[in-house]
């Protein structure tokens, strides 16, 4: 998750493109500039045997994760990493002033991201 342009996610996906990995991709931007960047990296990339999925995805919704998840052991894939990259900014906030964004953020980083590895685990039982 988090392979925005630029990012260290995107770099991430490069290298194991590389290596002639299987990726499940996702982002919360599936539009088609999204898609023409993706399909520029792969094909810049991608080694003999290297796929690339990318699926639209909401870290912040438990639906997206279970679909997510669904979807992955579906195509007879496994899962042998998950690389989460994805974020929302706090800048400026501080113990005493948690928001609405703020319980978004820790939504997104750390509770769905718990939610998601525990998707997998049940799986995988």
């Amino acid at each position: 998750t988090g392979c925005g342009p630029n990012s260290i996610g995107l770099e991430i996906v490069k290298g194991l493109l590389r290596g002639g990995a299987k990726l499940f991709v996702t982002t919360s931007n599936f539009d088609s500039e999204r898609i023409r960047m993706f399909n520029e990296i792969y094909d810049r990339h991608g080694a003999k045997g290297s796929q690339l999925i990318l699926l639209p995805f909401n870290q912040g919704s438990v639906q997206d994760i279970n679909a997510l998840v669904d979807y992955v052991f579906t195509e007879e894939s496994d899962i042998d990493f998950i690389i989460p990259f994805a974020a929302i900014s706090e800048v400026s906030r501080d113990i005493g002033s948690i928001d609405s964004r703020s319980e978004l953020s820790h939504r997104v980083m750390l509770t769905n991201l718990l939610r998601l590895i525990g998707a997998v685990k049940t799986k995988k039982e």
